[in-house]
């Protein structure tokens, strides 16, 4: 299986968009000209080169361009800039405007998530996990989940949630942690998350039983569509 369509990287398919979203409009670019934006990552502003590289990258107010993307986003990511690293490693792990490269998709994450960015943190959390271009490390994984959890990641903290329910590779299972993590993924509004916390409930793992909160986060994660939610209730 090519490693991009890897069904955990396909769950977490939405952090990638929440990345783009982080650069399209940041602070001091938001009535920005196309020209303007070019002179400044002209001049060397690396927040300036992130966004002139995402536009390329989607296409946005320029013809898609996967080279023009990683030379931009290159240039800021070399002045250390964590959102383009991040950006740059994606590029890498699918092999748009470069090579497939794994060891550098990994390289580019931890420079990022070394500076305390929790989308670099989070994305090496899941390059150790599934083995990209490192030894598979469940713990090295847990570690940078429960860093970018901390920062208040959804994403990071449902993954952390998952290794405390199953109580394999890392921690032993312990349902009251996985309700810690779970609640605060659920309250931002992770689908799987709110399932998961509404099945606690329904079950009383790490919770007092209570069916009508049970019902509360299974409706919400139904009302996102999440199926198996609908199924749960429809039982109850």
């Amino acid at each position: 299986m090519d490693i991009i369509n890897h069904p955990q990287l396909l769950l977490v398919k939405d952090s990638y968009h929440d990345t783009h979203s982080l650069v399209l409009s940041p602070r001091g670019f938001i009535q920005t000209t196309i020209s303007e934006l070019r002179t400044e990552a002209n001049n060397g502003n690396p927040e300036a080169q992130c966004v002139l590289g995402n536009y390329y990258d989607k296409g946005i107010n320029v013809n898609q361009d996967y080279c023009k993307a990683v030379d931009w986003y290159r240039k800021s990511a070399e002045q250390g800039y964590p959102v383009a690293q991040v950006l740059l490693a994606f590029l890498y792990l699918q092999g748009f405007g470069v090579p497939k490269d794994y060891t550098l998709y990994v390289e580019w994450l931890r420079k990022s998530a070394e500076q305390g960015y929790y989308m670099g943190q989070f994305h090496l959390g899941v390059a150790y996990i599934l083995g990209i271009g490192v030894t598979q490390d469940h713990k090295q994984g847990a570690d940078w989940y429960r860093k970018a959890a901390e920062q208040g990641f959804a994403y990071a903290q449902y993954g952390l949630a998952r290794y405390y329910l199953l109580g394999r590779y890392v921690f032993p299972r312990d349902f009251k942690q996985a309700v810690y993590w779970l609640r605060k993924a659920a309250e931002q509004g992770h689908d799987e998350a709110q399932h998961d916390l509404g099945i606690s409930y329904k079950h009383g793992f790490g919770v007092e039983q209570d069916i009508a909160k049970a019902k509360y986060w299974l409706q919400k994660a139904a009302d996102q569509g999440f199926k198996y939610a609908q199924w749960e209730l429809n039982e109850m």
